[in-house]
């Protein structure tokens, strides 16, 4: 928004707010109650499932290390980790997120949220399940780590690619090749088959597959099984929270320049609930950039409101900018039940418009 616009929109409310108040000191009368907002549960900690659950996925055992790299001598074999975050490296250029699958579309919204993806079409998901591989039941979490895809289930019987062939790599490891034809770096791995693996190239996806098998886990990973909870979580580096402000270059250049990064989290069990830790960079700067998102998320409200689209004012209405201990502050946001089931019935209804008119030019 113009800088000049945005002044604009301020006196206009500037004079709102008096003239209303000058209206209800003149009548005597009390202004009416506003409705409390809808308590949403929001992932702000583990929960002792999620405890239970993350214990449960340490599978996977690191080789011992040596005392020095000098020495032949090694330690006892390290505590066994998850596999999937194993493979989260050490540095992030956009970042690291983890979605529960099975958890999310097993929700009270998750069929919901199917049609919304699929627009109502579920012919690919019964031809995979005729095929012996049903998704909502054998793929357990997808998870996104720059630019590598890690997909964890039971996936000894997922369908390959029509024209795929695989090739043996290693004695518990094959690689998915794509048709001739194709460029290579389309090549998959399947690991165990459990662990679905996606590199930029194919020679990334046989690294990926070299590190589970030689045991080699990252020293610092970017994130660790302590913030595995909720259905959705990882970590974003500033060069992607940036990009959500390209219309504000100086809120841009304010985030980028202070924040670390922001641990999120999610939950669409009932409600969708979203939690994100701002970590600052710069201490100094810190209360300044949580200042500055707040009024961006009023501006944003009182915009939606401005132009009639009660909706997305409602759902600002639920975003909050909390104060932190000057390393960082949280941010806070909700979708209530009711309101999320209207948004994607929109989208399924949208979906299935779009699918109408394709069906009728393709039928033309």
């Amino acid at each position: 928004m113009p800088p000049s616009r945005r002044r604009s929109l301020r006196w206009l409310l500037g004079a709102a707010v008096l003239l209303a108040l000058a209206g209800w000191v003149m009548l005597g009368a009390e202004p009416p109650p506003r409705p409390p907002p809808p308590a949403i549960a929001l992932p702000k900690r583990m929960t002792p499932s999620e405890a239970e659950r993350a214990e449960t996925r340490r599978t996977w055992v690191p080789s011992a290390e040596p005392i020095d790299a000098g020495q032949a001598v090694a330690t006892p074999a390290r505590t066994a980790i998850d596999p999937v975050l194993a493979l989260v490296p050490e540095q992030l250029e956009r970042g690291a997120v983890v979605a529960e699958v099975n958890a999310i579309f097993n929700s009270e919204l998750g069929p919901m949220l199917l049609d919304c993806l699929s627009a109502g079409d579920d012919r690919l998901l019964r031809r995979m399940a005729d095929a012996g591989f049903d998704p909502l039941t054998h793929v357990d979490r997808v998870a996104l780590f720059d630019d590598t895809v890690v997909m964890s289930g039971r996936l000894e019987a997922l369908p390959l690619p029509p024209g795929a062939v695989t090739v043996d790599y290693g004695p518990n490891a094959k690689l998915i090749e794509p048709p001739a034809g194709r460029p290579q770096r389309g090549v998959m791995g399947l690991w165990r088959n459990q662990l679905l693996l996606i590199g930029k190239s194919a020679d990334e996806t046989k690294a990926l597959i070299d590190r589970l098998e030689r045991g080699e886990a990252p020293r610092r990973p970017a994130f660790d099984d302590s913030i595995a909870y909720g259905e959705v979580y990882g970590v974003l580096k500033p060069a992607v929270l940036g990009e959500l402000f390209e219309g504000d270059p100086a809120l841009r250049e304010l985030l980028t320049a202070t924040a670390r990064g922001l641990t999120l989290h999610a939950d669409v069990g009932h409600d969708l609930g979203l939690v994100g830790d701002v970590e600052a960079n710069d201490p100094a700067k810190a209360d300044e950039l949580r200042r500055a998102l707040g009024a961006f998320v009023s501006l944003a409200r009182l915009d939606a409101q401005r132009r009639g689209k009660s909706r997305e004012a409602e759902l600002l209405d639920l975003a909050k900018v909390r104060g932190g201990d000057g390393r960082g502050f949280r941010i806070e946001a909700g979708i209530p039940h009711e309101l999320m089931k209207s948004v994607l019935s929109g989208c399924i209804e949208r979906g299935k418009a779009r699918a109408a008119r394709r069906a009728g030019l393709d039928g033309g």
